[in-house]
């Protein structure tokens, strides 16, 4: 299984915002700090910004912050904002018919999924942005 990074990265561009606070921080100096190139950084600062999560200055002297206090914002914000789909991804091909497991597995995985991300979302609501920065040494 492949691991995601698109909210691990939103979260570390969220935590170095929170922590330089008012100023405007440049998609290189977070690209340094996640050790990956700007174009990339540029392109979850937009879907932060679409979000409301951040506000973004563009140009020379530009850069980025956030847009309300890191004790507002929840990692299911943060989610929402960067991620597309469901969290678990269950079978996309047809059920082979002859088979009573694959024709029932995609009913049952989907069940199954639908009450972890239910759960692991609300979870989420409950973890506020500053609680990840206080633990930043």
């Amino acid at each position: 299984m492949t691991k995601d990074r698109t909210l691990s990265t939103a979260i570390h561009i969220l935590c170095i915002l929170g922590v330089l606070r008012d100023e405007l921080v440049s998609s290189t100096h977070i690209a340094k700090s996640l050790q990956t190139n700007p174009g990339l950084v540029r392109r979850m600062l937009l879907k932060l910004s679409e979000s409301g999560l951040i506000e973004s200055t563009k140009g020379k002297g530009g850069g980025s912050k956030l847009a309300k206090s890191a004790d507002k914002i929840t990692l299911d914000e943060i989610y929402k904002a960067v991620s597309y789909g469901p969290i678990f991804g269950s079978f996309e091909k047809e059920p082979y018919q002859p088979c009573n497991i694959s024709c029932s597995m995609g009913g049952i995985l989907k069940d199954v999924y639908d009450n972890l991300e239910y759960d692991l979302q609300k979870s989420m609501k409950k973890i506020k942005l500053s609680e990840i920065i206080s633990r930043i040494k």
